[in-house]
Formats: C-alpha cells, structure tokens, sequence
C-alpha cells in the first residue's frame, strides 16, 4: 500500500487511500489508472530526454579528453620551444660577449695603427728630409769636385 500510495502521489492523485484498494469505484479507478498512464508516457518521454543528454554528457568528455590531450602536448611543445629559446639566448649572449671582446680588440688594434701611422709619417717626413740633405749634399760634392777638377 505504501508503494502505491507513493505512486499515486507521484502520479498527481494525492487522495489515495486504503478505501481505493479495498473498494475501488469505476470513476476514480479510470482517472487513477489515466494519472498512472500518463506518467508512464511522462517518463518515456523523459527518459529519451535524459538518454540524449548522457550521450551528448559522453561527448562532451570525449572531446574534453581530447582537448586535454592537446593541451598537454601544446604544453610539453611550449617547454621544449622554452628550453631551445634559451639555449638560443645563451647562445646569443656568448656570441655578444665573444663581439665585445673582439671590439675591443679592434679598437685597441686601431689605436696601434693610429700610433703606427704617426710614427710612420714621423718616420717618412725624416727620410724625405735626409734624401733632401743627401741630394743637396751631393749636388754640393759635385760642386765642389768640379770645383777641384778647375784647379
């Protein structure tokens, strides 16, 4: 009774009693029997209803599971670009420093071919003067030679 009871109120007929059971009269049984019927076809209904959504619930996780593959291998693609832009960046920053040292390698070269050229102009200038002391000491050696060669 109990069972029933609960159906029924489930059904939508809250006047159930033990009177029902015991005594049914042809009216309330119908409509008692129509409220059970309905329900029944209630429930089909609904149960498609639910089916459908476990089904779309089952691919929805499908594709979550997907999605989270994904994901972790755009992860795992993302650390390994990370790891290689660092060593990049090491790389990079060797190749800086290596570029500093040679810079100032070039520019202390620099500042000895400046001193080099300096001296090499000093170095010039003296050499065209004594070429120039030599020819006019030989032009006056001649001189004198023809000079002596007279006497």
């Amino acid at each position: 009774f109990c069972l029933l009871s609960k159906l029924m109120t489930i059904c939508g007929n809250a006047d159930f009693g033990f009177k029902d059971l015991q005594a049914p009269q042809s009216k309330r049984f119908k409509r008692q029997l129509s409220a059970v019927i309905n329900f029944l076809k209630f429930k089909e209904d609904m149960q498609c209803l639910v089916e459908q959504g476990q089904e779309e619930r089952e691919e929805l996780f499908a594709a979550m599971d997907e999605v989270t593959l994904q994901c972790a291998a755009l992860e795992e693609e993302l650390d390994k670009a990370k790891r290689l832009n660092q060593s990049k960046m090491l790389e990079r920053d060797q190749a800086m420093a290596e570029c500093k040292e040679m810079e100032a390698d070039i520019a202390q070269q620099n500042r000895k071919q400046a001193s080099i050229r300096q001296e090499t102009y000093i170095l010039k200038k003296s050499a065209n003067e004594l070429k120039d002391q030599i020819a006019n000491l030989s032009i006056s050696l001649r001189e004198l030679q023809a000079e002596e060669r007279q006497l």
